[in-house]
């Protein structure tokens, strides 16, 4: 599967392209988590991308309680557990913003292209990245294994 080129706005719910995001996500998990804040990177994992994105659409920039995400999440003991040691003093867990979900899957997408031996040109094209955050990534990616 090739980058999504559409990550300056987060597609339409159950368009081609949302159905394609959360496929991508999906498949390539495991990958893309290391590129997340901890909470996103959470979802990701228990419930999925599709949730992950709803989740972030509903309370993206916002402060949520512990108890009501794990409801929403219809999470376990493991994931109330998580939850718990990672909330503020009130309960509270932050989730990222919207911007800020796709800010992280462009630096995902440019680690995922450059690994694939594309050409800095066509990353530039694909993810609307500046050819100083390329090798930036180039310089980062000698440590990460993706």
């Amino acid at each position: 599967m090739d980058i999504p080129a559409f990550l300056f706005n987060l597609p339409e719910q159950n368009s081609s392209h949302y159905i394609y995001l959360v496929e991508f996500l999906n498949i390539h998990k495991d990958k893309c988590i290391p590129f997340l804040p901890w909470l996103t990177a959470e979802i990701l994992s228990y419930a999925g991308a599709e949730k992950m994105i709803e989740v972030i659409r509903q309370y993206g920039s916002c402060r949520v309680d512990r108890n009501t995400l794990c409801d929403l999440l219809e999470g376990d003991h493991s994931l109330q557990k998580i939850f718990e040691l990672n909330c503020s003093s009130n309960n509270m867990l932050e989730v990222q913003s919207m911007s800020g979900l796709i800010s992280d899957l462009r630096r995902f997408s440019v680690n995922f292209l450059l690994k694939r031996n594309t050409c800095p040109q066509d990353i530039v094209l694909l993810t609307g990245v500046s050819f100083r955050t390329i090798q930036r990534a180039k310089s980062q990616l000698k440590d990460r294994v993706i």
